[in-house]
């Protein structure tokens, strides 16, 4: 391909992409749970329809991350690639429930995040995912020295962001067994519990509380029942 070949082809890339994405409205909410009305990840890959029509496709592909999984979205067309960045998602808790609910998660902010797809999501999960990018408006070292010394205790930082990001990652995929398996964890202790929870809005604890109880009276009434 000639130089003025391969310039004609990114700005027709280019400017297939501009127009798809300026004819792109927001993903719709088309999931209720706890939290109310959320938009899922069908919903965002349907808001992406206009790339089709521009003549523009993307693939979301898995990449090899150290303790979680990682998702990058590849856009193309018009003999041009654009890799947009891995999207990494945390996991701590090895099971099948966590690793889809990352996946479907890393999938979907890493789509929105391509094509600048706002979500709309304003529900109380959605809140608790914005945590870990706000920190609620504190850095980590502020929050884990505000911890040790109002708290008098003593955790391991990492493993207390990895259960935030955790909590927040269950709460927005509606992802009950593995909520039920942190609450237990963090149950048996409770130094570490206080310590996820200082992190977070008086909004963002309520609201994890209140899963936790409809929760713990789900297992109960089924408890009962045998």
């Amino acid at each position: 391909m000639s130089t003025d070949d391969s310039s004609n082809s990114t700005d027709t890339f280019i400017y297939s992409l501009a127009k798809a994405k300026s004819e792109m409205g927001h993903a719709k909410f088309d999931k209720s749970g706890h939290h109310g009305k959320y938009a899922s990840l069908s919903s965002v890959i349907e808001a992406a329809k206009p790339l089709a029509e521009h003549g523009i496709a993307f693939i979301q592909q898995s990449r090899e991350v150290e303790q979680g999984v990682g998702i990058e979205t590849v856009l193309f067309g018009f003999g041009r690639e654009v890799y947009t960045g891995v999207v990494t998602i945390p996991v701590t808790q090895k099971n099948a429930h966590s690793i889809g609910a990352a996946m479907t998660y890393a999938r979907r902010y890493s789509l929105s995040m391509a094509l600048g797809i706002a979500a709309d999501e304003d529900d109380d999960a959605e809140s608790i995912v914005e945590f870990q990018k706000k920190s609620s408006g504190r850095n980590p070292e502020s929050v884990s020295k505000s911890t040790i010394r109002e708290n008098k205790i003593v955790v391991d930082v990492t493993v207390r962001d990895e259960y935030a990001r955790n909590l927040a990652l269950c709460a927005q995929s509606e992802d009950e067994a593995g909520l039920q398996e942190l609450f237990d964890e963090l149950n048996t202790d409770q130094e570490m519990k206080i310590a996820v929870y200082d992190t977070l809005h008086s909004k963002q604890r309520t609201y994890l509380r209140k899963i936790e109880g409809e929760l713990r009276k789900k297992k109960e009434v089924g408890n009962g029942s045998h």
